[in-house]
């Protein structure tokens, strides 16, 4: 339900853009494309800190959780910079594609925003992962409830010019996404900070410096899912790129069509999320009769779900 709700920001957009006018909503589907791109790679990488931790988790090194934690916090901020700086200078990507001048400008201006909440965004990542690692998914539920429906409230009224006087448009929709990112930052820190059974790993007391040996673990655990999540998404978000020649209504119509594709690979996505959480646990605990089973359990439900 959490990774659905995650999705459910983009069909707010598509619902509220369809209504405005196709040009904005081919931006929307332009510079999202990118954005996604971006957050699904970049976001891969964090998603090391989830067999790490469950690694510990299961093997009891409970002392240990903190600091894989924080060096994962650090590596979100170093892998902001060039997430960034991709959303603020878009131009090599748009020139792979004759896109019309209004929604490349359009576009643009609609990743700038996006590029505001790039941070809070890999940073609460980072806790999705972590979160996942210790079976804790209610807290990532809640957060991305309220944080949909605070982007349902804020796009609509941004949006439609309902609170802001003037409709934005595209660019309402990148306002709110990046203010729901830093709420969603927000609530992930009041949970660190204030949720009991966490209280005994002391996860942002004693902040450790970044660490060579233990950045690079991370990366040589992450790299590989993080081009795997690329290419796995890629697939239908920088499809736009391509399409946008052919016009803002058939741009338009593809994201549409890439919110349906987005919505049947989220269920696979969580239930590998759930697989490698139950596996960590069980090679921390040196307990491979039950890694197996985790990994069989896994692959029979993907298939169901196929």
């Amino acid at each position: 339900i959490a990774q659905l709700s995650s999705i459910g920001m983009m069909i707010i957009d598509t619902a509220l853009l369809g209504h405005y006018g196709a040009t904005d909503l081919a931006a929307v589907a332009v510079g999202g494309g990118i954005y996604i791109s971006v957050v699904f790679a970049l976001a891969g990488i964090l998603q090391a800190v989830a067999p790490t931790v469950a690694h510990l988790h299961g093997g009891g090194r409970a002392g240990e959780i903190a600091g894989a934690l924080q060096q994962a916090f650090w590596l979100a901020l170093l892998l902001a910079v060039p997430g960034v700086l991709i959303l603020l200078y878009p131009a090599p990507l748009f020139a792979l594609s004759r896109i019309d001048p209004a929604v490349e400008d359009l576009a643009r201006d609609y990743l700038s925003l996006l590029a505001l909440g790039l941070p809070p965004v890999l940073f609460y990542r980072t806790f999705h992962a972590f979160c996942n690692a210790l079976g804790r998914p209610r807290p990532l539920l809640m957060i991305s409830i309220a944080s949909t429906v605070l982007h349902g409230v804020l796009a609509w009224s941004l949006v439609t010019g309902r609170w802001a006087g003037t409709p934005l448009g595209a660019l309402g929709c990148g306002i709110s996404n990046a203010a729901v990112g830093w709420f969603s930052l927000l609530g992930a820190t009041g949970y660190l900070l204030c949720a009991g059974a966490l209280r005994p790993y002391r996860l942002l007391a004693d902040w450790q410096r970044p660490r060579r040996h233990a950045l690079s673990e991370l990366l040589r655990l992450g790299l590989p899912m993080g081009f795997s999540n690329f290419v796995e998404i890629s697939s239908f978000t920088l499809m736009a790129l391509f399409i946008a020649q052919l016009g803002a209504t058939v741009v338009a119509g593809h994201r549409i069509v890439a919110n349906l594709a987005a919505i049947c690979y989220m269920l696979p996505l969580a239930l590998a999320i759930a697989t490698l959480a139950q596996v960590g646990h069980a090679a921390g605990a040196r307990d491979w009769r039950r890694a197996q089973w985790s990994i069989n359990a896994g692959l029979l439900l993907a298939g169901v779900l196929s």
